[in-house]
């Protein structure tokens, strides 16, 4: 079947908005903080859930099954992960996997992977490497801690869910 017809409207079709917070503790959200290195340059980190536009997220399809999530501040603000992140998850000040935002580039560390566990939980995994994913550092969820990609393990530093704000 083949369509070649004006008569619909496409320009009114918008990816949702969402905060995407932490399982367990719906206090907490992903947000922005500018890196103490480089003000231009946003970690994605947890923040205590707010209006703020920083914490809204866009999740715009990508090749199926993956998406790219935009935050609604930035206008080239779309999540992505380091170059060889693989390496670079450790435990403590050595950690180097960080995520933060970027141009889209259209590369394999700007694409995610929503991996529903089936309680309203997601795991956001990396179409670089599906094994890694989103991860918090530590035992806490601490305001400001920046966010990493490491191996998914299926502990509570790697859960999310994914609230739906507009």
């Amino acid at each position: 079947i083949t369509y070649n017809g004006s008569g619909v409207q496409t320009d009114g079709f918008t990816a949702p908005i969402y905060q995407i917070q932490i399982a367990n503790d719906a206090r907490k959200c992903l947000g922005l903080e500018a890196s103490e290195d480089n003000d231009e340059l946003f970690l994605v980190t947890i923040k205590s859930c707010s209006d703020d536009i920083s914490m809204r997220w866009k999740l715009i399809a990508d090749e199926s099954p993956f998406v790219v999530i935009k935050n609604e501040r930035e206008e080239d603000g779309f999540m992505r992960t380091v170059q060889g992140f693989q390496s670079l998850c450790s435990v403590g000040e050595q950690a180097s996997s960080f995520v933060f935002l970027d141009e889209d580039t259209l590369g394999y560390n700007q694409r995610w992977l929503i991996d529903h566990d089936g309680d309203g939980e997601v795991f956001l995994r990396s179409k670089k490497e599906r094994a890694f994913g989103l991860t918090i550092p530590g035992n806490t969820f601490a305001n400001d801690q920046p966010l990493l990609t490491c191996a998914i393990t299926g502990s509570d530093q790697q859960r999310f869910r994914l609230v739906q704000v507009n």
